[in-house]
């Protein structure tokens, strides 16, 4: 099933970009995220 839509994504380049993306914006949520559990924690 994985192997079949990571064949998929690489034959639409379209939708490559859109998972990049996507990837980018989990990746900051999740950077943000941890700083502010962070700030919370640290004081």
């Amino acid at each position: 099933m994985k192997t079949n839509l990571f064949n998929h994504k690489q034959k639409t380049p379209k939708a490559q970009k859109i998972s990049k993306e996507e990837i980018e914006k989990t990746r900051l949520g999740c950077a943000s995220s941890q700083y502010y559990f962070w700030l919370q924690y640290s004081h």
